[in-house]
């Protein structure tokens, strides 16, 4: 069976957020966090499919939402 999974990448869901800037090591972004006031792009959102997880990491460095609540999203 052959399998036709095609990892979800970063810089395709960018078009859900006000405003995004790319990561200084550019692995990733930072966009604004939907979930709490953000004036500065504080939730990264990066590729881990390098690491041989095909799925987006997701975290708030200025409320510290759960991915589930990002999820769901």
């Amino acid at each position: 069976m052959e399998n036709n999974f095609t990892p979800l990448e970063a810089k395709d869901v960018l078009h859900l957020f006000e405003s995004y800037k790319e990561a200084r090591n550019k692995k990733g972004y930072y966009v604004i966090c939907p979930f709490h006031t953000d004036k500065n792009p504080s939730l990264s959102i990066k590729d881990s499919y390098e690491t041989g997880e095909h799925r987006l990491l997701v975290n708030c460095f200025g409320c510290g939402v759960d991915k589930k609540k990002i999820l769901d999203f």
